[in-house]
C-alpha cells in the first residue's frame, strides 16, 4: 500500500507520515466495522480512506472558512462512498 499511495500523492519522502495514516486508516475501519481484522481486498478501500486522512492534514477541526469571497466546506467523517464500500464489510454488534 506505501508504494501506491507515494505514487498516488507524488511523494517518496513521507513513510513515516503514510505508515501512520495507514494504521489510522485501518483503526478506523476496524471501529467502525466491528471488527478485530482488515481482510483481504480491503486494500483500495484503506488508500481511499488514508487519501482523505492526507488530505485534511492542517485542516483538522475546520467545518467551514471563508477568504475574500472565496468559501470552502470540509465534510465530516468519510466521503459517502467510502462509507459504502465500508459497509460490505461491517459486522452487526449484538448487544
Amino acid at each position: 500500500m506505501l508504494e501506491i499511495l507515494q505514487v498516488l500523492i507524488g511523494r517518496t519522502d513521507k513513510n513515516t507520515l503514510l505508515n501512520y495514516l495507514i494504521s489510522q486508516a485501518q483503526s478506523d475501519f476496524k471501529a467502525y466495522c466491528n471488527r478485530n481484522d482488515v481482510p483481504e481486498g480491503t486494500d483500495e478501500i484503506i488508500i481511499q480512506m488514508v487519501l482523505v486522512k492526507y488530505n485534511r492534514l492542517g485542516a483538522e477541526g475546520l467545518n467551514s472558512e471563508s477568504f475574500s469571497g472565496v468559501s470552502n466546506n470540509y465534510i465530516d467523517g468519510y466521503p459517502a462512498n467510502i462509507t459504502a464500500a465500508l459497509n460490505t464489510y461491517r459486522k452487526m454488534k449484538l448487544l
